[in-house]
């Protein structure tokens, strides 16, 4: 995969960020990049607690979960696992979330005995990735998760005219759960701040490095790195 630095400087044109580049992370985008902490919070914190919530209001717990069940699709049970480690600020994920995913869903959702599971990786912004990925999660927590990957992907450019605004923060999320149809933006709210998110983020994050995710998107088959994740190669190695 050609490499990105994770800080990006300038908007992004994602019409020219096609499919088989990456968005890639190493020592030279270490260099460029804020030093990553090793468990990362969301953007904003409430507290100590884990959970937080308005006053008057009994808080929602919410499990530290590396991948929660709204991220995997098709039986969990399934022979085959296509593994997806991706950045909602990374161009090449948003060509392979409307491009790929679609197609390795429709597989997972037919029964043909194959799971796809999705991953968080940051490679672009140290927190602006942090906070859309809490922020998908904060959505499936309420059935969204599937409607809020696609509209951040599909409104990257917005994302990055956020983050090049310094405006890419928990109030924009909320934005954008709007256009997801998230029900309760109050709870979203809460949960976007709940600091088990961020830690299943990170959890999710170091699981990759043990994998040797270098990047993104970074896709694996049963464990085997797709050097190419075109549609015809992943689908190639499930058969293998």
């Amino acid at each position: 995969m050609k490499v990105h630095n994770r800080r990006i400087a300038v908007i992004v044109s994602i019409a020219g960020a096609l499919a088989l580049s990456g968005c890639a992370s190493g020592s030279d985008a270490d260099n460029a990049s804020d030093k990553r902490q090793e468990e990362p919070a969301p953007m904003t914190q409430t507290g100590p607690s884990e959970t937080s919530a308005q006053p008057g209001q009994t808080p929602s717990a919410i499990e530290v979960e590396a991948t929660p069940s709204y991220m995997v699709y098709g039986d969990p049970n399934a022979k085959t696992t296509i593994d997806i480690y991706s950045d909602y600020l990374c161009p090449h994920c948003a060509q392979f979330a409307a491009d790929v995913l679609p197609e390795l869903k429709s597989d997972a959702l037919s029964g043909s005995n194959i799971k796809v599971v999705l991953h968080d990786f940051r490679v672009v912004d140290d927190s602006g990735s942090m906070i859309t990925a809490v922020a998908a999660r904060a959505a499936g927590e309420q059935g969204k998760f599937d409607e809020m990957h696609a509209v951040l992907m599909q409104e990257q450019q917005s994302l990055h005219d956020h983050l090049s605004a310094d405006t890419l923060d928990a109030d924009a999320m909320v934005e954008f759960a709007k256009q997801a149809g998230v029900p309760d933006l109050q709870k979203f709210q809460s949960d976007i701040n709940n600091v088990a998110l961020g830690r299943g983020v990170a959890e999710d994050e170091q699981q990759g490095k043990d994998m040797g995710v270098q990047g993104t998107p970074y896709v694996f088959v049963n464990g085997k790195l797709v050097d190419q994740p075109t549609l015809s190669q992943i689908r190639q190695l499930t058969r293998g």
